[in-house]
């Protein structure tokens, strides 16, 4: 019996995350049709990819676009790039939001979104609590819709990025050789590759789950991503 096929889209195709899932999606059988939305044209070409340069400033003008099964969300940036708290929140809170939205309006069957270890809205810390808003405004999105929401929550993310970040590649050094010691309560810290959480999202989307909302900490990511290979 065939598997029945379905549609994706990726926004943050760009990013690490984005770049390692769009390759899982291209390998994946069940997978017919990839959706893009770019701020600049990627450099691939293949025959279940469609690109849309948009600009994410005026995402609503694109509602059309989101009526596909599967919504991934890989939207992220650092304060440093985006250049104040402001312009961080406006695309980590702010324009996921908007994008869960359009998805909800669409019908899309599942909102599939990174998020991080410890986020929660009343964190002292910055990042983490705009983490945490996000989380919150997906949830009241869900609670009006029949849209699945699945909130991955990887720990230190590992991978070859463009822009090196010297925090995160001392980081990755140090917890190569202290990998024994993410155990127990500490297990949701275990780092995690780009191509693990990627390949956990793959398994996300074909699994069914009798939870509207799920929430998924580092080491279910990771064991995720070993059952799939």
């Amino acid at each position: 019996m065939k598997s029945q096929t379905s549609s994706a889209m990726i926004l943050g195709a760009s990013g690490l995350t984005g770049q390692a899932l769009l390759a899982e999606l291209i390998a994946d059988e069940q997978t017919r049709q990839i959706t893009l939305l770019v701020r600049r044209p990627l450099d691939i070409s293949h025959p279940k990819v469609k690109q849309h340069q948009v600009d994410f400033d005026t995402i609503d003008r694109y509602q059309a676009l989101f009526a596909l099964d599967h919504i991934f969300c890989c939207l992220g940036t650092t304060i440093k790039t985006a250049g104040s708290k402001a312009a961080f929140q406006a695309v980590d809170v702010d324009l996921v939001r908007r994008c869960a939205q359009l998805a909800a309006n669409a019908k899309a069957k599942k909102f599939i979104v990174i998020s991080s270890v410890g986020a929660s809205s009343k964190s002292a810390n910055f990042y983490s609590r705009s983490k945490g808003q996000m989380k919150n405004a997906l949830k009241e999105i869900c609670k009006a819709c029949a849209m699945s929401l699945v909130i991955c929550r990887p720990s230190l993310l590992l991978g070859k990025r463009e822009n090196v970040r010297f925090g995160e590649s001392v980081a990755a050094g140090l917890t190569k050789h202290l990998h024994f010691l993410f155990i127990g309560p500490l297990q949701k810290y275990r780092p995690i590759t780009a191509k693990q959480l990627a390949t956990a999202m793959i398994t996300i989307k074909r699994q069914e789950s009798s939870q509207q909302i799920s929430t998924l900490p580092c080491h279910q990511l990771i064991r995720l991503s070993e059952n799939n290979q």
